[in-house]
């Protein structure tokens, strides 16, 4: 019985991990200098299913979630961070339930941005296209 019992709970463990928002394959994160900020882009990513549709993309830079930014956004400008230095940057989809893709991950290294490193890290994104 506790073998059926674990067979049945690596089913189910597996099937939640599929019920998660998922980028296209091959899809890639980017990461360019645009002084004083880094752009990111990323493409759309899609829900599970209707239910749970994509609600937003969390971006962490070298493991710590800096922003999440809205469900419309295909990239942002991430601000603050440090001239001529080396970042991990991930982008996760996420639906309204918390659940997270699998994250698009770039390092990059950043040349010198002049950037006002005094106010911490975050992704900003201008307003969503009208129409």
């Amino acid at each position: 019985m506790k073998k059926f019992r674990l067979v049945l709970l690596g089913l189910v463990v597996a099937g939640l991990a599929a019920c998660v928002p998922t980028f296209p394959e091959e899809a890639t994160l980017t990461a360019v200098d645009s002084a004083p900020a880094v752009a990111l882009g990323w493409p759309a990513a899609t829900g599970f299913d209707e239910e749970w549709p994509v609600t937003g993309y969390a971006v962490a830079v070298n493991g710590t979630v800096v922003s999440i930014v809205d469900d419309w956004a295909e990239g942002c400008l991430l601000n603050g961070l440090d001239d001529e230095t080396t970042y991990e940057i991930e982008v996760r989809a996420v639906d309204g339930r918390g659940a997270g893709s699998e994250p698009l991950v770039t390092e990059h290294t950043t040349g010198v941005l002049g950037a006002d490193t005094g106010a911490g890290i975050e992704c900003s994104t201008a307003p969503p296209p009208i129409g």
